[in-house]
């Protein structure tokens, strides 16, 4: 399941609102070169960074906080940095990503969507229940 959400919602969780409220404080663009430990501290090291590729247009990983748990493909673990959001092992979830994300730029507003999935790196196989919080973050470049 991946529903959209008003960015209301994000009050139920207080991670993400804490992050909400940090990128309001920053004018609506945390510079992750100069925020990376704040931004380490609010979400416990789970965060994903994505930049524009400003030749292609396409969106690309820049970086993945440690606390994220990702595939267990160590190959991919290891090059994800400059690849597409949308080839990754699960290319219906970087799609969906991807469009995500791109709604945010264009937009200039966060946007949030709940997720529930079963994820192959908890170790049970859980069903996990996340928010995907996408917002604007500068490169310091």
């Amino acid at each position: 399941m991946m529903m959209p959400r008003a960015i209301g919602h994000v009050g139920r969780f207080q991670q993400h609102a804490n992050l909400l409220d940090y990128w309001r404080a920053e004018s609506g663009r945390i510079d992750i070169a100069r925020c990376r430990e704040q931004i380490r501290s609010i979400t416990d090291g789970k965060y994903l960074s994505v930049r524009r590729n400003d030749a292609t247009g396409t969106l690309q990983f820049r970086e993945i906080g440690k606390g994220l748990a990702t595939y267990h493909d160590d190959n991919w673990n290891d090059n994800f940095q400059d690849k597409p959001v949308e080839i990754q092992p699960d290319m219906r979830y970087g799609a969906w990503i991807a469009n995500t994300f791109s709604q945010a730029l264009v937009v200039g507003e966060p946007e949030l969507s709940e997720v529930e999935a079963i994820v192959a790196a908890d170790k049970d196989g859980a069903l996990v229940h996340q928010l995907l919080f996408a917002l604007g973050i500068t490169d310091g470049e």
